[in-house]
């Protein structure tokens, strides 16, 4: 079962850097945000939206989903985990080298409200995928009220 949690929104700072550190990686070349200063490298994510979710889908080959973490802060999405290497040994002679082991995260920007207390969060053949519904918009209806106009709030 893969926990998704809630958490109070970061900093100004924290996000400002993490910013930073997206540009760097855009204008320089790279696919990890991050990886050089903090040692995380960033999983390849797809985000989407349906007419009712918001759709996340990270691949995360090799992971125990008991350790895959997913909080929610403010209109952040953070997914982060630690991948184990799987063959662990003293001396290993590297002909190619693109799978990356240790600690990963994802923070992907919310564009729209969201239910956060309904997100659920799935985990098979490598693939994370975390739905969360859209919020529900409230519509302003004008009304006639005494011969004054007012504002109607339905939904």
């Amino acid at each position: 079962m893969i926990v998704i949690r809630r958490a109070e929104p970061r900093g100004r700072v924290r996000r400002s850097t993490e910013t930073d550190e997206l540009f760097r990686a855009l204008v320089f070349g790279g696919n990890t945000m991050g990886a050089t200063s903090r040692g995380v490298w960033r999983p390849s994510t797809e985000v989407y939206e349906t007419e009712t979710t918001l759709e996340i889908v990270a691949e995360l080959a090799g992971m125990d989903r008991e350790k895959i973490e997913v909080v929610i802060e403010g209109d952040i999405i953070s997914i982060q985990g630690v991948r184990p290497d799987p063959a662990v040994c003293d001396h290993r002679s590297y002909h190619e080298a693109r799978i990356p082991y240790g600690p990963f995260a994802a923070d992907i920007g919310v564009p729209f409200a969201v239910h956060a207390d309904a997100a659920s969060a799935n985990y098979e053949s490598g693939f994370l995928q975390i739905s969360i519904p859209r919020e529900i918009a409230r519509k302003l209806v004008p009304r006639q009220h005494n011969g004054h106009k007012s504002t109607e709030v339905q939904g």
